[in-house]
């Protein structure tokens, strides 16, 4: 597939959005939380397809997915892995579970394994798009029972039923007629005509998430009413749409490097921003002036990983799924 550039931007406003929330926010957590997760699976969903035969599918799977999943895991957890409680750790990890009790697993990479349940879920439903998103309603299903029958088990393979109806929506989004003019249309349309729907979008994920509370997807959480989630999610995730075709035309190589190393940074990006954190809640200031202070420093950490994907994808490109871009001398950056 050609390499298309509001999705470089969409993946890395997304990463924005997940590095600010991990700050917690207090007058934007349940808004950023509403759509950030849900608009990668999104993402992702537009960007699947199904391989000629399935030991190509294994063989890019384990190369993009699972072996940089494994890796960043243990890495992250390295203190845990080096103790009496190791096995169990390497078997949280394994198992895709964020924790388990005070056992370390896979924490914020739960989102890599979930996607891999639902890679391998669609190779292997051979069916036409909209035959395969006949699946939403057992999913949606699914996903309600998982949450009241398990009490908040933050297990990455049960979470692929919430997760479920964005990756169909996103695959949905590519191939049916009607959401192909839609994405035209926002990619050609008058800025000031974007920007009014960026802003409506906004408004409305800001409104209904704030009443729905927060959705803390890693445990199958998803505020006080799914339908209410589902509306939040898909309007924040018009919201970034938007942004992203806003942005098209600006070719940003740390973009691109950003969206190749978004596990890179997903793992890692609080280690980065905590000094940051640290310092901004030290003052007493207002909330929004304090939001608005993590937003900043989550800017910074975002941009603090594009010469480190670089170095990664470039010598160590095991980590980032063998995705490699090179910065030629005078491109923008």
């Amino acid at each position: 597939m050609e390499r298309k550039n509001w999705i470089d931007w969409m993946k890395t406003l997304g990463m924005l959005a997940i590095i600010w929330g991990h700050c917690f926010p207090e007058l934007f957590t349940p808004f950023l939380y509403a759509f950030s997760v849900g608009m990668f699976f999104f993402v992702s969903g537009y960007l699947a397809r199904r391989e000629p035969s399935h030991g190509v599918f294994w063989r890019k799977l384990v190369r993009t997915l699972l072996i940089p999943y494994f890796i960043l895991s243990v890495l992250k957890a390295i203190q845990n892995v080096c103790t009496a409680d190791g096995p169990y750790t390497i078997g949280a990890i394994v198992g895709g579970f964020h924790s388990v009790g005070d056992i370390v697993g896979c924490g914020k990479l739960w989102f890599v394994y979930t996607l891999m349940v639902l890679k391998i879920v669609f190779q292997f439903t051979e069916a036409s798009p909209r035959r395969f998103s006949l699946l939403v309603v057992p999913s949606i299903m699914a996903a309600v029972a998982y949450r009241h029958l398990t009490d908040g088990a933050a297990w990455a393979v049960g979470n692929a039923f919430l997760a479920m109806p964005f990756f169909l929506a996103g695959h949905l989004f590519r191939h049916h007629p009607k959401t192909i003019r839609c994405l035209e249309w926002l990619l050609r349309t008058k800025r000031w005509k974007s920007l009014s729907v960026a802003l409506l979008s906004a408004i409305v994920t800001y409104a209904v998430s704030y009443y729905n509370g927060a959705a803390w997807m890693y445990m199958g959480e998803y505020g006080r009413w799914l339908i209410l989630f589902e509306v939040s999610a898909f309007s924040g995730i018009l919201f970034m749409l938007t942004l992203s075709c806003l942005l098209d035309g600006v070719h940003l190589t740390g973009c691109k490097q950003i969206s190749i190393g978004s596990m890179v940074v997903l793992a890692y990006h609080q280690d980065v921003n905590h000094p940051m954190l640290k310092w901004i809640r030290s003052y007493e200031w207002s909330d929004l002036t304090t939001d608005m202070a993590m937003m900043l420093s989550s800017i910074v950490t975002l941009l603090a990983f594009i010469p480190i994907v670089y170095l990664l994808s470039r010598y160590f490109p095991v980590i980032t799924g063998g995705r490699k871009l090179v910065i030629h001398k005078g491109a923008p950056i």
